[in-house]
């Protein structure tokens, strides 16, 4: 299955983020490891509202073959619930917490450069890098969109 023919959303929230120091070792010539001490921005109590439209991808998450992360070999995730939920069209939803492509009206944030999936090959390779917007606070935004009424948010689904 490839990336065209899953859609997939998410938001993406924690409750503050700070500094802690972590012990990394620099290798050298002839495998040499040399410690060093750096600081390391993290994450508290981060959680990943993930949507797919696509219902047969439940079984990777409730037996995953590798291990969750949320970024770097140390930043572990885990499931903690599977649901399917209706999302509704709506306007003037709260949107945002999420990366949106460029030009998405009213939308503002980080602009970034992104890959829209990578190949399967090793090394793996970028394919179809477009520019979005990091979006870290929510905005109105006027257009229909997707609604998670529970949540309370709209999700942008990216194809």
């Amino acid at each position: 299955m490839g990336p065209e023919e899953v859609s997939i959303g998410y938001v993406f929230t924690s409750e503050g983020k700070a500094v802690d120091i972590e012990v990394i070792y620099e290798l050298s010539p002839g495998l040499k490891a040399k410690s060093n001490v750096v600081k390391r921005e993290f994450l508290f109590n981060p959680e990943l509202c993930l949507y797919i439209n696509d219902l047969s991808y439940e079984l990777y998450f409730r037996r995953p073959y590798y291990p969750l992360l949320l970024g770097r070999s140390g930043d572990l995730a885990s499931v903690v619930e599977i649901k399917e939920v209706e999302l509704k069209e709506a306007k003037n939803l709260e949107l945002g917490k999420t990366i949106l492509p460029f030009w998405v009206e009213g939308s503002h944030g980080l602009v970034q450069a992104l890959p829209t999936y990578f190949t399967d090959t090793i090394p793996r390779k970028a394919v179809g890098v477009k520019t979005y917007l990091m979006m870290d606070e929510f905005f109105t935004y006027p257009e229909k969109c997707p609604h998670d009424g529970e949540k309370g948010w709209g999700v942008w689904f990216h194809k």
